[in-house]
């Protein structure tokens, strides 16, 4: 009887945390941020919002690769799956974690056995259906130590985390959902192999265990940092026995095995240089962490890109929880305190092994740590700090246990017990529509529009060149080659993109573009194997790319003395015969970030480091004559006078109703002023850059001397050159 209501509370809990888990993220599906406008926007023909992270498009169009060519590229290139729409040309090899695409394929075929549903539906809901997962698993993992409200508060604090909740809505397609469930479960299978008593069930834990690894090794590229901790973690644990002269014969039996099946198994599905890489690096915790490094003197992209920035102190604490972090930093010492005294950790913590404490702390700094250099390793931490969380909940509970008047009063203590819970758990639960309140799509109609557009406008040969956030989804939807995407940004050819998006020179902007879309990377890595100078390389291109085929071959002969043939070969890269057809795709949006144009277009190669711009954004509720914006600009439309920070700037132009006309105000200065006057907004920028190709395709829209808009809709415009 006594199993049985166990049973029944173990499996209410679990329906309660995965209800927790699924229930608000369904919710945000209603975009309920939006107006009907909004809405209207933001949905595809379906009915659903676009995806959240584009990358979720790219993982989309490998599904739809396997499914239709039995791997995950669109053709085979040397005996190996390509991916010719990316990074094209000549496009790269279709590599990638595997389990997200075969768990949608078999999620494809399992739903369409029931009903007719397309595939850009199904993917869009798989993490409802796994997030809560994990929940689940970190209930199961603490229950055992601490009990069972302890295990509800850490699967609470698990599904409600608000970076987790943020990176696994319906819609963000992504391996972020898989983080949290699987190493998880590979220690929590490792903790039972270590502690079951039979023999028979301690290698099946420790296969799981393995298995568990194996799947996290075909979710995400920095599955090794759990090797590495759980390695590591039990060499300290062996060498801390043998100090104490502790029996060790049971858990080198667990820890060897998983070991040794980890490592075949990874073998036997990675290769053996999958092998030999985890192997060559075993004390490199963090060399997963991207973002870090950069191709030379080039310009590393990364430092662009919002999640590989280190977390200020308010997002910090936000991203793995308040509540969670606030406990789970106080568990460590009151847990650590028990554990170090014998008659408090009999008392409080009797199932507890030193093993799995050791365990959970390294975890904790470690993840911490990666946290702390990068927003987007919040979610390593959130696990263990859900779990230390949950085991200080269920010490506080054996302490009351303890007091004579709870003993004689286990109803009290039961009521005292659900609203210590309740307190923990309530206040995230409450606050989850907060994680994505104002959580836009990263595509709406008007860029699903020009995406279409391409795709029954172009050639299938054709290029796009847009912001390279946008890559994925043009692959998937225009089915066009584009010249980098989220998983390629930080290149070379990156720095190409800014400059021609940078620079007042046309007839450059023109020649980058045209050399990237047909050549690729081979131009300037020709120039710099044979220069073995970055700086000397880019300068050489930058001269000779604004002008003629035969002028640059003067240029290259005479000015930087370069032989007939090497001068030969660079000039058919630079200056092709016949040049692939392109497209350039931008869009309001690219305002925001417009500034990344400017630092990476002006890179010092010299001395690297990023330019002196100025790029500063304002938006005004003021109406009348003269307009106050957030940034310090001052508009008198009357007087025809502008000041910035109360100084007076070179020049403003205004754009309102598909015009623009501007005023000169200032000499002196060294600054413009770009008011879009529907929009409400106003950008400051270096008067150098007024007349860029940025500035002419983003803010002014209009023809320019060598550009043509070919499609516009409400905020896109496609590009393409006279």
């Amino acid at each position: 009887m006594i199993k049985r209501q166990k049973l029944i509370i173990s499996i209410a809990i679990i329906i309660i945390i995965f209800l927790v888990g699924f229930f608000p993220r369904w919710d945000s599906t209603n975009l309920s941020w939006a107006n009907q406008t909004q809405k209207i926007a933001y949905t595809d023909d379906n009915g659903l919002p676009y995806m959240y992270e584009l990358d979720s498009y790219y993982n989309f169009r490998l599904t739809e690769n396997f499914l239709k060519n039995g791997h995950f590229g669109d053709t085979i290139k040397n005996n190996q799956s390509w991916d010719s729409l990316s990074y094209s040309p000549p496009g790269r090899p279709a590599v990638y974690p595997p389990l997200i695409v075969w768990l949608a394929a078999f999620s494809y075929w399992f739903v369409n056995l029931f009903t007719i549903t397309t595939l850009l539906q199904t993917v869009f809901w798989i993490p409802l259906f796994i997030s809560p997962l994990a929940g689940i698993a970190g209930y199961i993992f603490v229950r055992k130590y601490a009990g069972e409200y302890a295990g509800l508060v850490t699967g609470i604090l698990l599904v409600t985390a608000p970076l987790y909740v943020m990176r696994t809505l319906p819609g963000f397609f992504d391996t972020d959902m898989f983080n949290i469930i699987l190493p998880t479960l590979t220690i929590l299978f490792f903790s039972e192999a270590i502690e079951t008593p039979e023999k028979r069930n301690m290698a099946i834990f420790a296969v799981l265990s393995a298995f568990s690894l194996l799947l996290f090794s075909m979710a995400w590229t920095g599955w090794s940092y759990l090797f590495y901790i759980m390695f590591f973690t039990g060499l300290i644990y062996i060498i801390l026995c043998k100090m104490r002269k502790i029996n060790l014969k049971k858990f080198l039996e667990v820890f060897f095995l998983f070991t040794g099946l980890s490592l075949v198994l990874i073998a036997i599905t990675s290769g053996i240089e999958g092998l030999l890489s985890l192997i060559s690096y075993p004390l490199s915790f963090f060399t997963f962490l991207p973002g870090t490094e950069s191709f030379g003197s080039w310009p590393n992209i990364y430092e662009s890109v919002g999640e590989l920035q280190k977390p200020d102190l308010n997002s910090f604490i936000s991203g793995a929880g308040p509540v969670n972090l606030g406990l789970g930093i106080f568990g460590i010492f009151v847990i650590a305190s028990i554990m170090l005294r014998k008659n408090m950790r009999t008392k409080y913590l009797p199932d507890l092994s030193w093993y799995v404490f050791i365990l959970i702390f390294v975890w904790i700094l470690m993840a911490l740590l990666a946290y702390s250099s990068s927003v987007r390793f919040g979610l390593l931490v959130i696990a263990p700090l859900a779990v230390f969380s949950g085991i200080l909940v269920g010490v506080v509970i054996r302490y009351l246990d303890n007091f004579s008047w709870a003993a004689s009063k286990k109803k009290k203590k039961r009521i005292m017990s659900i609203f210590l819970v309740m307190i923990i758990c309530i206040p995230p639960v409450i606050n989850m529509d907060q994680n994505y309140s104002y959580y836009f799509p990263g595509v709406d109609d008007d860029i699903m529009g020009s995406a279409l557009w391409i795709k029954s406008n172009t050639t299938p040969d054709a290029v796009i060149i847009s912001d390279w956030s946008y890559g994925h989804f043009f692959t998937a939807f225009s089915d066009r080659r584009v010249l980098f995407d989220g998983g390629s940004q930080n290149t070379p050819r990156a720095y190409w993109v800014f400059k021609a998006f940078s620079s007042d020179n046309e007839t450059l902007s023109a020649g980058i573009f045209s050399m990237l879309s047909t050549s690729g990377d081979e131009s300037f890595t020709t120039v710099e194997n044979y220069t073995k100078n970055t700086s000397l390389t880019v300068e050489i291109l930058n001269n000779i790319l604004g002008i003629p085929k035969y002028d640059a071959k003067i240029v290259l002969r005479a000015k930087y003395k370069i032989d007939p043939v090497m001068t030969e070969k660079i000039l058919n890269y630079t200056h092709p015969a016949k040049i692939r057809p392109y497209v350039v795709f931008t869009n309001n949006d690219m305002i925001y970030g417009g500034q990344w144009n400017f630092v990476y277009g002006d890179w010092n190669f010299n001395n690297p480091q990023k330019s002196n711009y100025t790029y500063s954004g304002g938006n005004t509720n003021s109406t009348g004559e003269i307009l106050n914006y957030s940034n310090g600009v001052v508009l008198n439309l009357k007087d025809k006078k502008t000041t910035w920070n109360k100084k007076s700037v070179y020049s403003a132009i205004i754009v309102e109703n598909n015009t623009n006309y501007s005023f000169l105000i200032n000499n002196k200065s060294n600054y413009t002023a770009i008011f879009l006057m529907k929009e409400k907004r106003v950008v400051v920028i270096d008067k150098k850059y007024q007349n860029s190709l940025f500035i002419k395709m983003v803010f002014l829209k209009q023809h320019t001397k060598l550009f043509r808009p070919v499609y516009k809709n409400k905020s896109t415009i496609i590009w393409s050159q006279y």
